[in-house]
């Protein structure tokens, strides 16, 4: 009871199985600032000080997929701890790497599985306005994305329930952050054949980011990814 991760993830699982059977921990525990620490993670665990939204170590992020795996499972046995959105197979390599020992990550009496054990699905976020300009190469530069995870499960032998992709999307219109990519028929064109194209490719889910514009027109292109006009 004095583990209120583990009491919010049995309450929130127990209240809503019948719905859900996916829970991906956190919402891009790998977002860093400055995408060039990425590459020191290949061979150091990502420290608390890197992970600035995360606000944790990569032995706090095993620690919390060990419980939620722990917890979730108690209230419902059919549940399924995935990834939370991340972007960077360097942050993967890390999970499967450590386990949730505090000191480093090593395995011992106390902490006797590396994050692998705790992973079921791998969620991932991706979006085209880092990488390509049209929809073609930039749905082609999504599959690439996951071939590249792809990689990393298997230089572990690790094997996954599935794959599911909570963030992805598309502007609309230019903007002053992205003036040389949107329109309405990029964004069509992009969803169309990125939901086609990821069901193929065996991701089961894919959400787009997001229903509706925002009130940032021109500026952000993320507020310019909207389903539809700002209601």
């Amino acid at each position: 009871p004095a583990n209120t991760w583990a009491q919010s993830i049995y309450d929130v699982v127990r209240t809503y199985k019948d719905s859900i059977k996916v829970w991906h921990i956190w919402n891009e525990p790998d977002w860093v600032p400055d995408w060039h620490v990425v590459e020191g993670w290949k061979t150091k665990p990502p420290t608390k000080e890197e992970l600035t939204r995360f606000h944790g170590s990569i032995f706090d992020y095993v620690r919390m997929l060990r419980i939620a795996k722990q917890a979730s499972l108690k209230a419902d046995p059919d549940a399924l701890i995935a990834t939370g959105g991340i972007g960077y197979p360097a942050f993967l390599d890390a999970v499967l790497r450590y386990t949730d020992n505090p000191t480093d990550g090593a395995v011992t009496e106390a902490y006797p599985a590396k994050g692998s054990e705790y992973v079921d699905v791998i969620d991932f976020h991706y979006y085209p306005v880092f990488g390509a300009k049209s929809s073609d190469p930039s749905v082609e530069d999504f599959i690439a994305s996951k071939h590249k995870l792809q990689a990393v499960l298997d230089a572990h032998g690790k094997k996954v329930r599935g794959w599911n992709v909570s963030e992805t999307g598309a502007p609309s219109a230019k903007t002053t952050e992205y003036p040389d990519i949107g329109s309405p028929e990029y964004a069509r064109n992009y969803l169309i054949k990125m939901f086609t194209t990821a069901q193929a490719n065996g991701i089961g889910g894919v959400d787009w980011f997001i229903l509706s514009n925002g009130d940032a027109a021109g500026k952000s292109a993320f507020e310019r990814m909207g389903l539809y006009d700002d209601l």
